[in-house]
């Protein structure tokens, strides 16, 4: 079983499975796809469902103690961040504050499907759904401190129902982790599912036979969850290590 993880130097290539690329830094984990892949993702760049070629988690700095207050749209500037450098359009984007060192990434082929599970992990704002929220405007934009990002991938073709219910398996599976590492909010110390400012993506397949469920009792569903169990695991304790040696 190969985790892969980033250890903070230069620049990391990783072919994940045929036609799904990785590139790691501390700046950002950049994922190539086939033209036009279909991807379902709660992202704030090209989020909803739509058809991509790039999946961007870029990192940014936490607003400490709200001193700085201009900034950028996150959809504007993750578009012209990707711009910039020529990256294939259009590209889905999310942003994270957690360290680039908490990326895992874990792959598993059965019955000639590929899944795979990319991840990078801060749970410092760590939450249980249905705690009163902190911004009490409909408007409000919280900062990404912390932040669970999960991109998934997948060779198999999934309708469009199918990737939401692959949404909903990886967001239990997300939640049985935080509940196996007893991770709780530290402000009210009661069991977290997440943290307040998590993101999601599923990206399928562009040929062979449409998968129509996704859900628990299903190959798929078992292999995206235990695909995104063992990469966030590894992940959040990657995070606790280097937390306790700041």
């Amino acid at each position: 079983m190969t985790i892969h993880s980033y250890d903070g130097n230069g620049t990391r290539k990783i072919e994940i499975f045929p036609g799904r690329n990785i590139e790691i830094n501390n700046d950002y984990v950049r994922i190539s796809l086939p033209p036009l892949s279909p991807v379902l993702s709660s992202a704030v760049l090209n989020g909803g469902y739509c058809q991509v070629s790039e999946i961007l988690n870029l990192k940014v700095d936490q607003n400490y103690h709200g001193l700085k207050y201009n900034f950028s749209e996150p959809d504007d500037y993750l578009e012209e961040y990707a711009r910039e450098r020529g990256w294939g359009n259009p590209v889905t984007g999310m942003m994270t504050a957690a360290w680039m060192t908490s990326f895992r990434a874990f792959r598993r082929t059965e019955c000639g499907a590929n899944v795979a599970a990319i991840v990078t992990a801060g749970v410092s704002n760590a939450k249980r759904a249905g705690e009163p929220a902190e911004y009490r405007s409909l408007e409000a934009k919280p900062e990404k401190a912390g932040t669970v990002n999960i991109i998934t991938l997948t060779d198999a073709v999934l309708s469009p129902a199918a990737m939401a219910e692959a949404i909903i398996v990886i967001t239990e599976a997300k939640a049985a982790v935080f509940q196996d590492l007893n991770i709780t909010n530290p402000l009210t110390g009661v069991p977290a599912t997440g943290t307040g400012t998590d993101s999601v993506a599923i990206a399928a397949g562009t040929h062979g036979l449409e998968n129509k469920y996704c859900g628990k009792h299903t190959l798929l569903g078992e292999m995206l969850a235990e695909t995104l169990i063992t990469a966030l695991t590894a992940s959040i304790k990657a995070w606790i290590v280097h937390r306790r040696q700041e």
